[in-house]
């Protein structure tokens, strides 16, 4: 018997059995739509969340001083005369001290949430990427200490203020030592970590960004000094040149090695970036565990299959089938519905993540060698599982399989 006889009489068998053969194809359709699903979700959730803080880091550097380095003189830290520079490197496109704090925003409707304030000037509003949804940003008057007014995220808003506009009220902002402060809102701008609540369910902070000198103020800061300067530059592919300019121009005029730092805004991004890798891998890896319960049942099937034609196998072994006929029938029978488990598993994934990511919001990323593993994977299921109840069927004695009634 040749392959072809042997695909025909395969498939008029499985045929045969519509319904038991769907059922047993349905652990592998369940188990591959399952890892197609979850790698594509995975996939397109890592590149929304990374995507979006990216925004936020790209051609970015953070200067600072190392302070294990003793006896620092005031002159060598961080002021307007570093700031200036830096403006003067070739290649900056801007520069701006930078400062963050971390407070909470309590009203008296009975919101809480954590805030991450940052300190701002004109130049941070570029550097930063910030995109202004509504109101404006701060005018020269509100550049004081004084200048208790806002620049609150868009989640931050609506939940605090639903569909009212927010522009010219008032959110409490508790500050460690001041007590609570009210902060005029005069611009919204967008949550650059909305993703990340979208699709986990979580609640992002609330980002706050207020005038610089405010930001020095309730920190207890010295006015004169940064704890901190923010640089971007004009061409993000040389930004690791830069970095190095910068430092050595600052360390050469403080005439102190390793004074001043540069670090890549994106530092903390690529390792978030693989933690979010190993989790997609997790989550399907998790979700293939189905596969191998699929792979039982068609072993299952097939041994059931070889039970009940016992006779049929007797009486072909009679007229001359070898033994790698019969095995190469009831292997083909066991591949045949993996691969078509597969494939209907891999529609179906498909479809279900165009459908989850449309909803999340998410950019649709199925990836080809996911596709064709789950094929090769579909058609090992069908070797490994189907080669017992195969070789078992092959090796019966032709006298006693037609004395079976």
């Amino acid at each position: 018997m040749n392959f072809l006889e042997s695909l025909k009489m395969a498939f008029a068998n499985l045929l045969s059995y519509k319904m038991r053969s769907f059922l047993t194809m349905l652990g592998i359709i369940i188990g591959i739509s399952a890892v197609i699903l979850m790698s594509a979700i995975g996939a397109g959730a890592q590149e929304k969340i990374v995507g979006d803080l990216n925004k936020l880091g790209i051609g970015n550097f953070d200067v600072s001083i190392d302070t294990s380095i003793d006896n620092i003189k005031n002159r060598n830290r961080l002021q307007q005369k570093q700031v200036d520079m830096i403006k003067n490197i070739s290649g900056v496109e801007a520069v701006a001290p930078t400062g963050t704090a971390r407070q909470r925003v309590e009203m008296a409707s009975g919101f809480r949430n954590f805030a991450i304030i940052t300190g701002v000037i004109p130049a941070s509003f570029n550097i930063e990427n910030t995109q202004l949804l509504k109101g404006r940003y701060f005018n020269a008057e509100e550049y004081r200490k004084t200048g208790y007014f806002a620049i609150v995220d868009d989640v931050t808003v609506a939940r605090i203020f639903g569909d009212e506009s927010p522009l010219g009220k008032k959110i409490t902002v508790r500050i460690r030592d001041l007590g609570n402060k009210d902060y005029v809102v005069v611009g919204v701008s967008k949550n650059p970590v909305a993703s990340l609540s979208g699709i986990f369910g979580g609640n992002s902070p609330s980002f706050i960004q207020i005038p610089y000198q405010n930001y020095q103020y309730i920190s207890k800061l010295d006015e004169k000094y940064y704890s901190g300067i923010k640089v971007k530059v004009s061409d993000p592919n040389e930004l690791s040149q830069i970095m190095d300019v910068t430092t050595n121009v600052l360390n050469k005029e403080a005439q102190i090695d390793g004074l001043y730092q540069a670090v890549n805004s994106n530092t903390g991004l690529e390792q978030f970036n693989s933690i979010l890798s190993m989790l997609s891998i997790f989550v399907s890896f998790v979700a293939s565990v189905s596969l191998f319960v699929g792979g039982i049942g068609v072993m299952n099937i097939m041994l059931v299959s070889v039970t009940e034609r016992i006779r049929e196998i007797g009486l072909r072994k009679a007229i001359g089938a070898k033994n790698k006929d019969i095995l190469l029938q009831f292997l083909i029978e066991s591949i045949i519905l993996t691969v078509s488990g597969g494939v209907i598993g891999i529609l179906l994934g498909s479809i279900s993540a165009l459908l989850i990511s449309n909803a999340l919001g998410l950019v649709l990323i199925i990836k080809v060698s996911i596709l064709l593993i789950s094929i090769i994977v579909s058609t090992l299921i069908g070797v490994v599982f189907g080669v017992y109840p195969a070789s078992k069927a092959s090796k019966l004695n032709p006298i006693d399989a037609l004395r079976v009634d």
